[in-house]
Formats: C-alpha cells, sequence, structure tokens
C-alpha cells in the first residue's frame, strides 16, 4: 500500500462517534500546540503533561514491536514503528498521541481489575477486548479534550485493516472466525459494512448470532463494573474451543485478532528499517523527574495503606545484607560440558579476533642515571647502560563479571540447564585468554539477606565442578546482586562488562520500589561507572524495560547472537584505542 492510499483513505473514514459513548459538550479538542514532529525529543515533555494530567504520576515508557496479549501496567508499552508509518509527520503524531493516551486510560483504570489472579488466561484475554472500548469511553468523559487523538488512532486502525483486509484477512478455523468477528464488532464495528469483510464472513453467520446479542446487549460500555466484564468474559469463553495455556500464556500467542497483527506489521516509511531511537533516554527522563519531583504513584499509596508502613527490605546496612560464600564442587555432566566446549570454541575464535588487534606493548627505554636524549636513544642496541622494558597497555584487557541466577523460578522448564551450559561455556571461553579476567557468582534472595555464591574470582584456577552445583532456590534480586558487582570490578581496568543470566523475573526490592524499577536503577549506576550491561535472558523475552542490552536466550542461535554482539563492542574498542 502507498503513502498515498494511506492518507486519502485516513482523511475520508468517518467513525461513529458514538463508539465512545455520549461525548461532553464542554472542552475543546486538544488539536493544537501540540508538536507537528516525531522526534522523540519533542514528544516526551507533551507525553509527561498528558500523564500528569491522567495518573498524576509518571509511568515508566517501553517500546517494543510485538503486542501482548494482556495489558501490561508495570509500563506504558508502546509501538516504536508508528513514529516511522508511510504517512505525514503531523499524522504519525496524532496517531502516537492516540495510543499512548489510550495505554495510560489502562494504567489508569484498569490495573485492579487485571491483577486478580483468579481469573484464567482466557477470561482475562476477552475482558481486555471489551476493555479497550471501556477505557475509551471513561478517558473522553473525564478528559474530552483528548478525543481528538483517540479517534487519530482508531481512524488508523481502520485504514490499515481496511487496506490490508484483501490479502491478509484469513481463517484458519472456526475459532478464528468468532475471534475475528468479535474483535471487529467490538473495536471497529464500521468494517462490517465493507464488501471485503462482509464476504468473508458471509458463510458463517449463523454461527455468529450470539456475537451481536453480547455486544448489542451492552448499553454503556464506559459504565461496565469489573464483575460485569468477569461475567462477560467468561460468557464469550464459553463458545470457543479453547485449550488451558495459563502455565504458558505464550502459546496464547496465535489467538491474537487480525487487529493485533495489522499493528505489528506496519508500513514504514522505509520499508524494512530499524526505528532508530534512544529510548531508555524517556525511561530515564521519567524516572528522574519521578525522583526530583518527589511524585508517588497510586499503587505505591495503596500498598504504604495496607501494609500499614511495612517497608519490606527498607534501611537494611549494607554490611551484612551480603552474604558471600564460595560454591561447592558438583558432578560435571559429561553431555553438558561437550556441548559448553563447542560452544566456548565459537565464543573464543571472536576473542582472538581481538586480540590480534589489541595485543599491542609500549617500548620504555630508561639508564641507571640521567637523561636520555635522542641521540643516545639511536644507540640503545650499543649501549649496555641502556635498559628497555615491556609492558602490555592497558586497553588490552577486559573486566567481565558474570552473574547467575539461582532463585527457585530457575528451578522450573529446564532454565537452571540452560543457564549451567551458557555459564560453563563463557568460563572456558574467558579462561582461555589472558586478556579477560573475570569473575562469576551466583545469587539469590533469602530471609532479607542476599546470598552470593562464588564460582570463580580473578587470579584463582578455574573448577568447572563449582558450576555444576547450580540450585534454584528462594527469589530473585537482580538489582541487589547488580548493585553489588559493581563493586567487585577492578579501578585499573578501563573496559568492564557485567554479564547478566536470569530469567529476567525479580521479586525483591528496598521499600516498597518496583523490583524491575529497581534493577533498571541499578543498571543505569552501573552504567555511570563505565561498566557495560547484558543481560541474557533464560526463558523470558520481556526485559526490554530494566536493560538497554538484552539478548534473550534462544537455544543454540544465542552464542551466535552474542559472538555478534561481543565482537561490535571489541571492535569498536579496539578501533577506539590510541597508543
Amino acid at each position: 500500500m502507498t503513502r498515498e492510499e494511506i492518507e486519502s483513505l485516513y482523511q475520508e473514514v468517518e467513525l461513529d462517534r458514538c463508539w465512545w459513548g455520549e461525548l461532553p459538550d464542554t472542552g475543546d479538542l486538544l488539536d493544537k500546540d501540540f508538536p507537528q514532529t516525531a522526534d522523540i525529543y519533542q514528544l516526551m515533555p507533551v507525553c509527561a503533561r498528558i500523564a500528569l494530567h491522567i495518573t498524576g504520576e509518571l509511568p515508566r515508557v517501553v517500546f517494543q514491536k510485538e503486542p501482548d496479549a494482556m495489558p501490561s501496567f508495570h509500563a506504558i508499552v508502546m509501538n516504536p514503528e508508528i513514529l516511522s508509518l508511510k504517512v505525514s509527520e503531523k499524522i504519525r503524531v496524532e496517531v502516537f498521541f492516540g495510543q499512548y493516551i489510550h495505554q495510560l486510560g489502562h494504567f489508569c483504570y484498569s490495573r485492579d481489575i487485571f491483577e486478580n489472579t483468579s481469573y484464567s488466561f482466557w477470561q482475562k484475554y476477552f475482558m481486555h477486548l471489551i476493555d479497550n472500548r471501556r477505557i475509551e469511553a471513561r478517558l473522553v468523559q473525564a478528559y474530552p479534550g483528548y478525543f481528538y487523538y483517540l479517534q487519530a488512532a482508531r481512524k488508523m486502525l481502520y485504514t490499515l485493516a481496511f487496506l490490508r483486509a484483501e490479502r491478509e484477512l484469513k481463517f484458519s478455523d472456526l475459532d478464528a472466525v468468532r475471534l475475528n468477528y468479535l474483535a471487529t464488532k467490538i473495536m471497529v464495528p464500521e468494517l462490517l459494512n465493507s464488501p471485503v469483510f462482509m464476504g468473508r464472513f458471509a458463510p458463517h453467520r449463523a454461527r455468529l448470532g450470539w456475537v451481536d446479542g453480547i455486544v448489542d446487549g451492552i448499553r454503556d460500555f464506559g459504565a461496565l463494573t469489573s464483575r460485569q466484564m468477569y461475567e462477560w468474559g467468561c460468557q464469550v469463553a464459553s463458545h470457543f474451543f479453547l485449550e488451558d495455556v495459563s502455565r504458558n500464556p505464550q502459546e496464547g500467542k496465535p489467538m491474537w485478532n487480525y487487529y493485533s497483527k495489522v499493528m505489528m506489521n506496519l508500513p514504514l516509511e522505509v520499508e524494512g528499517a530499524p526505528v532508530d531511537i534512544d529510548v531508555k533516554i524517556w525511561d530515564d527522563l521519567f524516572m528522574d523527574l519521578t525522583k526530583s519531583l518527589d511524585l508517588v504513584s497510586s499503587r505505591e499509596l495503596e500498598e504504604r495503606k495496607n501494609a500499614q508502613g511495612v517497608a519490606k527490605y527498607a534501611g537494611l546496612r549494607a554490611d551484612g545484607f551480603y552474604q558471600v560464600a564460595d560454591a561447592s564442587l558438583g558432578k560435571i555432566d559429561p553431555l553438558v560440558l561437550r556441548k559448553a566446549k563447542e560452544l566456548a570454541t565459537k565464543m573464543r575464535l571472536n576473542f582472538l579476533a581481538f586480540q590480534a588487534k589489541m595485543d599491542k606493548t609500549c617500548l620504555f627505554y630508561g639508564q641507571e642515571s640521567g637523561d636520555l636524549d635522542d641521540d643516545e636513544l639511536y644507540q640503545v642496541s650499543f649501549n649496555r647502560q641502556i635498559f628497555t622494558e615491556e609492558l602490555p597497555t592497558l586497553s588490552a584487557m577486559l573486566d567481565i563479571v558474570v552473574l547467575l541466577d539461582l532463585s527457585g523460578s530457575m528451578a522450573e522448564q529446564g532454565k537452571l540447564e540452560m543457564q549451567l551450559l551458557l555459564s560453563v561455556a563463557l568460563a572456558l571461553a574467558f579462561d582461555s585468554n589472558p586478556n579477560i579476567s573475570f569473575s562469576i557468582y551466583g545469587h539469590r534472595f533469602r530471609q532479607g539477606r542476599v546470598e552470593i555464591f562464588r564460582f570463580h574470582e580473578p587470579g584463582c584456577r578455574l573448577e568447572i565442578q563449582k558450576l555444576f552445583s547450580q540450585e534454584g532456590m528462594y527469589v530473585n534480586a537482580d538489582g541487589f546482586a547488580i548493585s553489588w558487582a559493581v563493586k567487585q570490578f577492578r579501578a585499573s581496568v578501563r573496559h568492564k562488562f557485567l554479564l547478566v543470566i536470569s530469567d529476567g523475573t525479580p521479586t525483591a526490592a528496598p521499600g516498597t520500589l518496583d523490583p524491575r524499577i529497581h534493577v533498571r536503577e541499578s543498571v543505569r549506576k552501573a552504567q555511570r561507572e563505565g561498566i557495560i550491561v547484558l543481560s541474557l535472558g533464560i526463558s523470558n523475552f520481556d526485559q526490554a524495560d530494566m536493560y538497554d542490552e538484552f539478548i534473550p536466550y534462544s537455544g543454540d542461535d544465542v552464542t551466535f547472537r552474542l559472538v555478534q554482539w561481543f565482537r561490535r563492542k571489541l571492535s569498536h574498542i579496539a578501533d577506539g584505542a590510541i597508543y
């Protein structure tokens, strides 16, 4: 589809204003004084103003292309590709603000409903579908000025869904027919009058009457209570043949509707071009503003009230808070060791290339007394009073600390086995390179203390047996462990790397601070110390809000991606080295 097609249909389409319920008469539409550019730095202050207006706080903003089947309440999740849509700059900004305000609506009006753990995965799924309409109805009632941008985002959804329907609107089974008809009826009912949609649903009309009855029976979406939404979700789920995916919600992704796929694959100004924006600056700015303005989230206020001021792990002194012990010797698994050696070989080749570039030395000339002049330096090979000393340059040395997650969540789904393989491979690769000084520590949180286990430290012989003693118990404290690891680096080494291997589910943090925010703050402190932090996620692909650089563990492919990452970093160091 061309830019002209998208913009033409976007300008022509007229959506039924009743979709949002009855709009208040008062309140001007905010279609002016907003930036007309998709520059990320000009969007930040406006989004901060909107967030403070609607929620009274500055929720974190996470950019990721792939949408979640469930709403997220630890951050506002945005698709960065909206900022590169194949439309004019003005339309991009309108759609971006509309999506941002919509996500704020979930953050403001849906948290208490969806954090109820008694709901099944599919009940939450269908409740989320209708909640998209409920929260927008509530937003325009409370903040009618934002209607202009909510409508812009909805118009773009209509436009893209309409233009791509001929080629992409397909159904694999009866459940897919029901789901997509339900999603269309709720989110973009105007599309049901288009020829393509009418033709695709026509053969199944006799089986879809219940959808019309359920959706048309709701008179005021904005007035729906949590109980009514739950009953509605149960009623809808009863019409589908659904498997229980509560233990692994990722299996529910094939049930994403047509509109989720439309928003996942947006037509960009330059097809296939990555959206290159420094999104962590946004995140860091909002976190700093929250501290400087002394903002307290509504959730934190509620926790303080309910807990009557009880602060978990708050005020603990550093001394005695970390308990450090040597790891015990485990039993080596020959199969794991053989596989680890294969992975280590691939990584070692990359380090050898770096070593060839970086292994330069400085030659120092001296004599027992007096200063050397130019004439004497030319005679160095003939003058026995002049001696030389050859030293390696500091820029050739790397200091690497590896953190292993030994919490109880790692004992599930073979996570410890993945971590064991990766940690042994890294240890073998690092140990064979004289330019690398490395440490390996494991950590867990137990009874108000962080337990640290030493698997290897510089100057000690590598004992692979220790790595085979890894066990998963108690809870995760990535944030505390990162803060501790920062102090283990040597000040004399310029190039420092911290590799965090974890399933990315921290649960321990100081006071009432969100554990994920604690991890993010710990990462920022490490970066200010000149440490490059990389997360290697074990069976968890949702860590972008905590780390700037993140590689999900995906089998043997992780070695290739890790090698690529090291190649980029080491090449940058080698090319920038000055002797």
